[in-house]
């Protein structure tokens, strides 16, 4: 927490969804030596707020998370979809409206290539959303933010070590603990 707000030090963009500048909450992106991601360096960097992260990602795709995206749907297409609908719900909404009979017309000025790419992705957009929206609402109860002074199983920090060739690291780790407590 850094004046009252939170800082999420990450190298993960899919946490750009969570910055909310009113709420003093901010992303330290450790791709860029933790550079300071707030709403407005989302927008410079996406045309979108941090909040619309998780559907742009859906849209446009992310590789680094195995995401497609939708088909002929790039960075700009995906921006500038959220921007006149404010959120992929609202686009998968007005994708339902059909256009008034009698009429090429589509629901809020969707043309016809991007109305029939949406739809041909609805199967990937429902499964995508709930893959890359950050759960908000988990309950973690109270955090005791204090470092322990010994480890809680100095049994588990030994068998990892051996397993995995940590000595060295669990070692530092085990000794760092101990100067916490003789300090």
């Amino acid at each position: 927490a850094v004046g009252g707000g939170v800082d999420i030090l990450t190298g993960d963009r899919d946490l750009f969804q969570l910055v909310d500048d009113a709420a003093g909450v901010r992303v330290r992106y450790a791709v860029e030596k933790f550079a300071v991601v707030d709403e407005a360096s989302v927008a410079a960097r996406y045309g979108i707020p941090g909040r619309a992260y998780a559907d742009f990602a859906v849209l446009r795709g992310d590789p680094s998370d195995g995401l497609p995206g939708v088909a002929g749907i790039g960075a700009k297409t995906a921006a500038m979809l959220l921007t006149r609908f404010g959120s992929l719900a609202a686009l998968l909404a007005a994708l339902d409206t059909p256009p008034a009979s009698g009429t090429q017309a589509q629901p809020q000025g969707l043309t016809v290539a991007v109305r029939r790419r949406l739809q041909d992705a609805r199967g990937y957009l429902a499964a995508a959303v709930g893959v890359v929206a950050v759960v908000r609402d988990c309950g973690v109860g109270a955090v005791d933010g204090r470092l322990p002074v010994v480890p809680v199983d100095p049994q588990a920090v030994v068998a990892i070590s051996e397993r995995w060739g940590l000595g060295g690291p669990c070692t530092r780790l085990v000794n760092a603990l101990g100067a916490l407590a003789a300090g």
